[in-house]
């Protein structure tokens, strides 16, 4: 029977390499000892002070009753229009016209008259009585006074007298009378005018009444739309100046955002350098190859056969 055997085989790293190893390592121990870092910068932007003041001026517009009391007045003066109804003008007044047969002539007949008739009657009786003597004497140069020719005389005297006496009494009247009813017919003329004058003033001043109304009213419609013009006005120019200061403030947050996000990044862009040092590390001693050495021991122990080999060149040299 034969003996037996044993082989021992051990890997070693190279030294060189397994102390950047260890070096690696200890780096990344201390990198993961170190305490949680926070973030002590701004993440959001808040709002800034033109943003508060748009908003206090946005506010302010909406509780402002300025523009509402305006647009309330305005629908309270279109509806108390709504109902309005333009004046009706009356016809104006039918005027008749006077008539002279219907006129009383005695306040226009002249009261001196019956003077103005004595008057002339006093003198055709004085020429009467001038040529009565004038017949007299003619009749006693002719030596007829008391007789017949002096009385046809006489006679033909009294019938010119009293033909005198007739028209000019008749001629006077008749003057009156027709100057009383020039008056009256100028006074019916006059009083039909002015009626007809009081008619047309009358009817003209409902109309122009009735047009100062309707104007009235236009004026009033008119001045209710710029008055709720002006109150809506009013309210956008608040709420433009506020938008105004809003977007200017949205401008200002914005790029505040852009530089808290900027800060934020190199923050973590630091946090994350030795992370990548690590790995760079890690990634430079990956690509060395590990060197190891590897030796090999065997051990036996001698068997029968063996023995008796040995024994044998012992006892005979010349054997194998």
């Amino acid at each position: 029977m034969g003996g037996s055997s044993h082989t021992e085989s051990s890997n070693k790293i190279d030294p060189a390499l397994m102390a950047l190893y260890q070096q690696n390592y200890n780096t990344a121990s201390q990198i993961a000892d170190q305490p949680f870092q926070p973030y002590t910068g701004e993440r959001v932007a808040g709002f800034n002070a033109n943003q508060s003041a748009g908003f206090n001026a946005l506010l302010a517009a909406a509780a402002d009753p300025t523009a509402t009391n305006a647009i309330g007045r305005a629908q309270d003066s279109v509806g108390s229009l709504l109902n309005y109804r333009a004046p009706t003008i009356a016809a104006p007044p039918t005027v008749t016209a006077g008539q002279l047969s219907g006129t009383d002539l005695t306040p226009y007949l002249n009261p001196y008259t019956d003077d103005v008739v004595n008057a002339a009657l006093g003198d055709l009786q004085h020429a009467r009585q001038v040529q009565g003597v004038a017949d007299n004497a003619a009749a006693t140069a002719a030596h007829a006074f008391g007789g017949t020719r002096q009385a046809v005389l006489d006679a033909n005297t009294t019938n010119d007298y009293l033909r005198n006496v007739a028209s000019t009494t008749s001629g006077l009247r008749q003057a009156g009378y027709q100057n009383a009813q020039q008056a009256a017919l100028s006074d019916i003329a006059n009083r039909m005018a002015a009626d007809q004058f009081n008619a047309t003033g009358t009817y003209n001043a409902g109309a122009a009444n009735a047009a100062n109304d309707l104007a009235g009213a236009g004026l009033r419609m008119n001045a209710a739309g710029q008055y709720a013009g002006l109150g809506k006005d009013y309210f956008n120019q608040l709420s433009q100046q506020g938008q105004l200061s809003s977007f200017v403030g949205a401008q200002q947050q914005a790029l505040q955002q852009a530089q808290d996000n900027a800060a934020y990044e190199e923050f973590m862009r630091q946090l994350s350098y030795p992370y990548q040092q690590q790995q760079l590390r890690n990634q430079a001693v990956g690509m060395i190859p590990i060197q190891q050495t590897q030796s090999t021991k065997n051990s036996s122990s001698p068997g029968v056969l063996d023995v008796l080999n040995t024994a044998s060149h012992f006892i005979n040299p010349f054997t194998l």
